[in-house]
């Protein structure tokens, strides 16, 4: 074994193992800093429909500020990521449309929400790999960024011993 191979060996370990502990990367921000690096932890939600899989990431939602909707979308069938189509996220009355995916697999509904309160969501695909809509549950849209905080951090941390994976890194 060379060093290189080693060196690689090794840097995979070191990060399995953190990650096996539940690690997580800090930002380079001095405590107690309010910048974008010290951001909330993404919502995020899978939904296994009949003929798409989603997996969707966002911000904590404050009224009247913009978010991007990070939306992973494949074919259930084949695994492959949907190419092409259009694309609509609805969250009570707001409706963003996306008219093709960013790259293959990933549509990015972007806007703001009006009004604050719980509503119910919903993606709708219509494209030549398939076509389907999607219930995304309750949708949570707070009046403050502080009440955004405080429901982050109600959320909690992964319970001891889990080893957290994204449905995208599976």
């Amino acid at each position: 074994m060379n060093l290189r191979t080693f060196a690689r060996i090794t840097a995979f370990s070191v990060f399995s193992v953190f990650s096996a502990l539940g690690c997580k990367p800090q930002s380079g921000s001095p405590p107690g800093s309010t910048d974008a690096a010290q951001e909330l932890e993404p919502t995020s939600a899978t939904v296994v429909g009949g003929r798409i899989l989603l997996f969707l990431e966002y911000p904590h939602l404050v009224r009247g500020e913009s978010a991007r909707f990070l939306a992973h979308l494949s074919v259930v069938a084949t695994g492959e990521p949907i190419r092409a189509g259009r694309v609509a996220l609805t969250i009570g009355a707001t409706r963003l449309a996306v008219d093709a995916p960013k790259r293959d697999g990933l549509i990015i509904p972007e806007g703001a929400l009006p009004e604050a309160g719980r509503f119910p969501g919903r993606l709708v695909v219509e494209g030549e790999q398939a076509a389907e809509s999607l219930e995304l549950g309750e949708i949570v849209v707070h009046a403050t960024k502080d009440e955004a905080r405080v429901a982050a951090e109600a959320q909690g941390e992964d319970p001891v011993g889990a080893v957290p994976f994204l449905m995208e890194q599976q």
